[in-house]
């Protein structure tokens, strides 16, 4: 494996106490350079760093130990292979303390680890790279210093203190950690500097596998309190069930969320000593999340105004989709839109994208489409989960039978369902469905609310695919497509909104390759769309992706 494209560091993690480093005399046995609190003299070039053999990784580390004067090699452990990746984040942790004579951290695998997990799941949900949570604990104390999202727990609510380390972009922990030790000058040397602190006495590892690879956040715990540290003891168990919200809604300029509750599943944050918090905010936020300059971003957090109700005052504009997103202290998010408008169907064709299943649960799926030979990657029934029940659908809104025909394109083939003349099939919400009617009507997808989340991955071909990223997924350019497929190795090389790669609204590049005010044009969430392109990828759409820029650390 390479090095990542580029270290893009822009943001430091904070190691601001009331304590300084207090490192603990190195044994004998390790070599007076291997000092805690001395860092490189430079960034650790990843030229030539290999990472495909357990000998490579122990190479490249004990390598960029001695480049530093510290001659205590590494050695990975027999088993280090099946281990998981956050038990191996952990152990590259703890060799490098022990290395330099620090002691190991403990790791709170419950509720440490699902409040970092839970931040690693929202940058990929949102798409983006940061510190501070656009939903949990927005405009609380100093995220990166302080992590406010951990603190809200009522067990670390006094006297506690937290940093915390960010890596993307890395294929396996150990070149997060590599980087974090030994690739981070431009940083002042902070996340190395975290992982070596010797006030830390519990971590927390987060590694969720978004869209474009692991995101590992990485969060470090200290009793900054006087006198001995308490005894911490992490819950038995991690809850890790979402909030329920029953249903969000707009009038007068003014977002209400009901029905907002704790999910009963969870048990820490129940009882008269409750170890985590249940509900700890709700914030509303219209079509995507997007951070603005300062790490500010655009949701707005909500009030409680009685039990289970949150209000916040926000502008919609015609179009746009509310979203109201509840957080419990284990960082758990859900994020809930109301039920998609109606779909103005003409005679004819007509192409449709359809909403997601009520019951799907977005945040945590990821599918490919029906093309997928893979037994491990489900795709993401439809609303309406059958050709027959789209049809019974349509029909029973416009009360009489108008819809003829349901058709879908596979593997580069329609398949075609009319009812009573040929066999029933599913549905799925990536992919573009084309609807004949003998004339037109208004039709209701659904009038359940829907639940966001990480976009289904699409299976493209190479050629013309016939794809949907349906409501609530909203302001999805073809922009956006164009470089997110670039970023796989794809070529686009047209999109049309229609009912034919031929037929409809085009957007393609003119003679000279260049794409003009094409580069602009929304994809309809009511409407399925066709895709050219040159290869076969595995797309997972994201209305964020609008660069092609990696992350690595922060």
């Amino acid at each position: 494996m390479g090095a990542p494209r580029r270290i893009a560091i822009v943001a430091t993690v904070g190691l601001c106490f009331c304590f300084g480093v207090a490192a603990v005399a190195s044994s004998p046995a390790l070599a007076v350079a291997c000092d805690p609190t001395i860092n490189p003299a430079s960034d650790y070039s990843w030229t030539g760093l290999q990472w495909d053999t357990d000998q490579e990784i122990a190479a490249d580390f004990t390598n960029a130990r001695a480049a530093e004067g510290c001659t205590t090699p590494m050695v990975l452990p027999a088993g280090y292979d099946s281990m998981s990746p956050q038990l191996q984040m952990l152990w590259l942790f703890n060799n490098e303390r022990e290395a330099r004579g620090e002691p190991d951290l403990q790791l709170d695998g419950t509720l440490m680890s699902q409040v970092a997990l839970n931040h690693s799941r929202e940058m990929a949900t949102y798409g983006y790279f940061d510190h501070p949570s656009p939903i949990n604990q927005l405009g609380v104390g100093q995220p990166g210093v302080d992590v406010p999202r951990q603190l809200v727990n009522p067990v670390f609510a006094t006297n506690y203190t937290f940093g915390e380390n960010l890596a993307g972009t890395f294929a396996n922990p150990a070149q997060a950690v590599f980087a974090y030790m030994y690739v981070d000058s431009s940083e002042g040397w902070g996340h190395r500097g975290a992982i070596l602190q010797a006030g830390y006495q519990w971590t927390g590892i987060g590694i969720y596998n978004g869209p474009n690879g692991p995101l590992y956040t990485d969060d470090f715990e200290a009793y900054v309190g006087f006198g001995s540290a308490p005894v911490y003891t992490p819950p038995a168990t991690a809850d890790t069930n979402p909030p329920t919200v029953a249903s969000v809604s707009y009038a007068n300029g003014t977002a209400t969320a009901t029905g907002v509750a704790d999910s009963p599943l969870n048990v820490n944050d129940t009882g008269a000593n409750p170890t985590t918090a249940a509900i700890t905010g709700v914030v509303f936020y219209a079509n995507n999340i997007v951070e603005g300059p300062n790490q500010s971003f655009n949701t707005v957090p909500g009030t409680q105004t009685a039990p289970g109700i949150w209000t916040a005052q926000i502008t919609l504009n015609p179009g746009d989709v509310l979203h109201a997103v509840a957080v419990d202290g284990s960082g758990n998010f859900t994020d809930i839109t109301a039920p998609p408008p109606a779909v103005t169907l003409t005679a004819g064709a007509n192409t449709v994208a359809l909403p997601a299943a009520a019951t799907a649960t977005t945040t945590a799926m990821s599918m490919l489409a029906r093309s997928t030979s893979s037994p491990a990657s489900t795709p993401e029934l439809a609303v309406t989960p059958t050709a027959k029940a789209l049809i019974a659908s349509v029909d029973r809104q416009a009360d009489r039978k108008i819809a003829k025909s349901v058709r879908v394109y596979v593997n580069g083939h329609w398949r075609t369902y009319r009812p009573g003349r040929s066999s029933n099939f599913a549905l799925y919400a990536n992919e573009g469905v084309q609807l004949t009617l003998s004339t037109g009507t208004k039709w209701l997808p659904t009038t359940q609310r829907q639940r966001f989340g990480v976009a289904g991955a699409i299976h493209l071909r190479k050629g013309w695919n016939y794809v949907a990223v349906p409501y609530p997924t909203t302001g999805m350019t073809c922009h956006a497509t164009r470089l997110e497929l670039a970023r796989l190795g794809d070529k686009l090389l047209q999109i049309t909104v229609g009912t034919a790669p031929d037929h409809g609204v085009i957007m393609k590049p003119n003679k000279r390759g260049q794409w003009g005010n094409d580069l602009l044009a929304k994809l309809p969430y009511s409407e399925g769309f066709w895709l050219k392109v040159t290869t076969s990828s595995t797309w997972t759409p994201s209305p964020n992706g609008y660069s092609l820029s990696s992350h690595a650390v922060k």
